[in-house]
């Protein structure tokens, strides 16, 4: 079993993101009432001696069954989009410089 531990996280309010399973395409939208977020978060996996930042999005979705493709599913190079507004930029960068190595309580 993977042993991992979340060391700093924060959340984030984004504009919408859209994931697709090969069939459904699930969309969290502030346009359509749905409270989209991204939560950033460092883990650390103890027993690899690994550090990881991960990206997560929760808050209300829908589904979609998609009929306006061009391309067939299976040829899509993406899969999932994240839509940021520019000012909360500033808030992701600085979770991102925060140096999860220099925290002594991880060794």
């Amino acid at each position: 079993m993977k042993f991992d531990r979340v060391f700093w996280s924060e959340t984030f309010k984004i504009d919408s993101v859209k994931f697709f399973d090969g069939e459904v395409l699930f969309i969290s939208d502030v346009l359509n009432g749905e409270n989209p977020q991204l939560r950033l978060r460092w883990v650390r996996y103890p027993k690899m001696d690994k550090i990881q930042v991960c990206f997560a999005v929760n808050g209300k979705f829908h589904m979609e069954q998609i009929n306006y493709n061009i391309k067939k599913p299976h040829e899509w190079k993406e899969r999932l989009w994240i839509y940021v507004p520019p000012e909360i930029l500033p808030c992701i960068i600085a979770f991102l410089e925060k140096n999860p190595n220099a925290v002594a309580s991880w060794v």
